[in-house]
């Protein structure tokens, strides 16, 4: 994205790095055994996380990228 000068790059990597901090925090969750029962509820927050992801910034990206190689 960055050797393309992507416009929408920082926020592109922002979305990840948000998901980024959300798995950290359910991951010392775990580790203090503080996330019992809420496996179910990650799983469907991640897919819509990737769905919306991949229609938004990343339909975004590719249609650039898609662009340039033309």
């Amino acid at each position: 994205m960055r050797d393309a000068a992507y416009a929408g790059y920082a926020g592109h990597k922002d979305s990840h790095e948000e998901l980024l901090d959300e798995i950290r925090d359910i991951m010392d969750s775990y580790e203090v055994g503080s996330f019992a029962g809420e496996g179910e509820a990650f799983g469907t927050k991640l897919r819509d996380w990737f769905v919306n992801h991949f229609k938004t910034h990343d339909a975004c990206l590719h249609g650039v990228l898609g662009a340039n190689k033309r």
